[in-house]
């Protein structure tokens, strides 16, 4: 396995922690009502920050290693402004 192929794996990792809590979030309003739930609610927001950041960091990496290919394409372009206009509004 190239390193290549190893950090697409880990991009792919860090997506799914970053979008997973995220589909559950309709579900996990409920236990706003107590304590604990509003602790787990908290952790989970962390886990999204941290995962979305390291989702950029290795988009970031795996752009880098295509010569910044993908960067050329307006979906890209589009994704990475949402993300960092999410992250900087949400932080």
């Amino acid at each position: 396995m190239n390193t290549y192929t190893f950090l697409l794996i880990l991009h792919i990792v860090a997506a799914i922690a970053f979008i997973g809590p995220m589909m559950l979030t309709p579900r996990l309003l409920g236990l706003m009502r107590e304590p604990a739930g509003r602790d787990t609610l908290h952790k989970l927001h962390q886990q999204i920050g941290v995962a979305g950041w390291l989702l950029l960091l290795g988009g970031l990496i795996l752009l880098y290693q295509q010569q910044w290919a993908w960067l050329q394409m307006g979906w890209m372009r589009l994704s990475l402004a949402l993300f960092i206009g999410a992250q900087a509004i949400d932080h």
